[in-house]
């Protein structure tokens, strides 16, 4: 899961993007503003829910709420978890965008 949010006060909205197994995502429009992703900077925010056996469960039904399944592990580092300090950016311009792979490492930076 991967959730978008505002990196300054001139950008307006939030969203979040689901992966598919080989990690690419679409940012569809928000349900509730029907907007993908207005222009601007973006702190990204990366979590892989997974249950005690590792398994990841079925997506929960408001996307935006990631951590209401109790008894779930993130398996992302916690560095990249939502609540943490901003380590991955995007600017998001007017049109389609194509937004590049997001790197992950377990090191502390």
């Amino acid at each position: 899961m991967l959730s978008f949010a505002p990196a300054d006060k001139t950008t307006k909205g939030n969203n979040v993007a689901e992966t598919d197994e080989e990690g690419n995502f679409e940012v569809k429009p928000n349900p509730k503003t029907r907007v993908t992703l207005p222009p601007g900077k973006y702190n990204v925010f990366i979590t892989k829910l997974v249950d005690k056996e590792g398994n990841v469960p079925p997506p929960p039904e408001d996307p935006a709420l990631p951590g209401i399944h109790k008894g779930l592990k993130n398996m992302v580092p916690r560095k990249y978890a939502p609540g943490s300090s901003p380590v991955l950016e995007v600017v998001i311009k007017p049109g389609d965008n194509q937004l590049p792979a997001f790197e992950l490492t377990s090191k502390a930076k």
